[in-house]
Formats: C-alpha cells, structure tokens, sequence
C-alpha cells in the first residue's frame, strides 16, 4: 500500500488566503497510493427541466477502499470559458471530491470552486478527457490502472 500522504508543493495554489490543491495534484497522489479505479456516472444530463445543470457521481477505488462523490457544473458555477464543457466540470469536480477522500486531503480542490476562480481543463497526459454527450443519462466512465506493487 502506498504511504506517501502529501501534496506535492507544485499542485498547491493560494487563492487569497487560502490554499487549494489542483486536480492534478490529487491525481498525481492517488497513484502515489494505489488508485485502482475511478468510474463515472452522469447522472441528469443538462436539460431546460433541470436548469442546465450536469451532475456527475465518482467512486475511486484505491487499496485503502472505495469512496466516492458528487459534482455539479452549470453556468452560474463555472468560468464562461468552461460554460460549453459543464459535463466535464461536474465530472472532474466529482472526481476531484472522491479522490480528496480517499487521499485523506482536507483542502478543497481548484476544481470544486465557482466561476470566479480560473480552473484548470481536466486533462490526463496521453488521453483524451472523457466526455459524455448531452442526453445519455446513466453514461458511465471507467479507467483502470493495474496496481503498482
């Protein structure tokens, strides 16, 4: 099992007075110790009934268990440049609060603040973003990496 329990220093950003981690910061310490898995679910899709809202649930699995959580994006809590990708924000922000709990990390992410505040893309180097279009309720994501022992 992975012991190594710190943020990185390079994925730390002081907003104000306060620090937060970036995605890539929870990411890079999830492999640090033993992500497994990290699965997806869009669950409304963005829709006039539900206000243009995308709520995505994660579930990470990593050798100490499974956790997940739940992100949200819409219009009113994204970065104008992020509106036309509210999917991907409410799922990068959900899996940025299932990592946080399975990190054991206290601080809020980048990620999960609102649209005043310049968040990173959600990218993994080598793959492109997973995207589920509009209107597949239910559409859900897989990624495995095989445990570093």
């Amino acid at each position: 099992m992975g012991t190594d329990t710190a943020v990185d220093g390079r994925f730390v950003q002081r907003i104000g007075d306060r620090d937060f981690v970036r995605f890539e910061g929870l990411l890079d310490l999830a492999h640090r110790q033993g992500l497994q898995a990290v699965e997806t679910e869009l669950i409304p899709a963005p829709a006039e009934v539900n206000g243009q809202v995308a709520i995505c649930r994660a579930v990470v699995t990593t050798e100490r268990g499974t956790f997940s959580g739940i992100g949200d994006a819409c219009r009113g809590n994204v970065n104008p440049r992020i509106v036309p990708h509210i999917i991907r924000m409410s799922e990068t922000r959900a899996v940025a609060r299932a990592l946080r709990l399975a990190c054991n990390i206290g601080m809020c992410s980048v990620e999960e603040l609102g649209g005043d505040v310049e968040a990173p893309a959600y990218h993994t180097p080598g793959q492109a973003p997973a995207q589920a279009p509009g209107g597949r309720n239910g559409q859900v994501h897989r990624y495995r990496q095989a445990a570093q022992r």
